[in-house]
């Protein structure tokens, strides 16, 4: 087996390296959003980021499906030029969305209201596109055997500042998790912080969407640290544990997936919510 993965390396280690790649760098903000509460938080802004990703698609087809690149109606390729629109579109829903939504805690009918227009939105927008039902597959699932060098340079970048800055700030994003109300009192700028926080969260859940699709991003926001959150006591512990959980998983059976012709990302994800079960009985059991 070690060795047919060896030879299927050059061909698939964009997938699985991206994959890797996009979890670590969810796995991070994704303990201070269990620990705060927010779970839903994530699911709107990645409902937004949808939208966003949506709104691109069409207005491509607009702007190409009408006269093509061959003069009779259809653009090459995929038949929404630029990927540059959607992704631009994506990133400023998903902030904008995260830092509305962010600006008061616990504000679940906010968060409720994002989600549910966001989804509504995104389905009635692509109904008359001339991809609509297989862009909305493309969105809900999975496709990361898709990504290219692109996307995995894109989120090395986003992996190695996610985890820069959780490192040098980790005894502040420790207090805003555990108790952000006293952060003030302490010299912290909340406000400042949190809108960071927020902005950072739906920029990079909005590329993870359009490389990985919205199952797989949410998963790996939300599962590692609920995992992580199980087996570690400590939110520092947990800073640590969700990246190296998420990043070995998505690896993992990035390679396993690709070996019993399994979907990489829906793969995932069902292991994660299995490694979530074990740290909880691990829990119960140190209780």
């Amino acid at each position: 087996m070690i060795d047919e993965l060896l030879a299927q390396w050059p061909l698939f280690w964009r997938a699985w390296v991206g994959g890797a790649l996009i979890a670590v760098t969810l796995a991070a903000p994704g303990v201070l959003v269990v620990a705060r509460r927010r779970v839903f938080l994530g699911a709107a802004v990645a409902q937004a980021a949808t939208l966003g990703v949506a709104l691109g698609l069409v207005i491509g087809d607009l702007g190409l499906g009408v006269v093509g690149a061959d003069g009779h109606g259809h653009s090459h390729g995929h038949g929404h030029g630029s990927p540059i629109l959607p992704t631009a579109l994506a990133l400023i829903a998903g902030v904008v969305a995260a830092i509305a939504i962010g600006r008061r805690d616990g504000d679940d009918a906010r968060t409720a209201w994002v989600f549910l227009a966001a989804s509504a939105l995104a389905l009635l927008v692509l109904a008359k596109s001339p991809h609509g039902m297989k862009e909305v597959e493309h969105l809900m699932a999975p496709s990361l055997i898709a990504a290219g060098t692109a996307e995995v340079v894109v989120f090395a970048v986003a992996a190695l500042t996610t985890l820069a800055v959780g490192w040098c700030a980790r005894e502040r994003l420790v207090l805003l998790a555990i108790d952000p109300a006293i952060a003030p009192a302490l010299g912290i700028d909340r406000g400042r912080w949190d809108l960071g926080l927020h902005a950072w969260l739906g920029a990079c859940l909005a590329l993870a969407i359009h490389a990985g699709g919205l199952m797989y991003a949410f998963g790996c926001l939300v599962l590692p640290a609920l995992a992580a959150r199980g087996a570690c006591r400590t939110v520092r512990g947990q800073l640590i544990a969700a990246p190296l959980i998420a990043g070995a998983a998505a690896l993992t059976m990035a390679m396993v997936a690709d070996r019993w012709d399994l979907p990489p990302g829906q793969l995932t994800v069902a292991v994660l919510c299995g490694l979530v079960v074990v740290a909880r009985g691990i829990r119960a059991l140190r209780r």
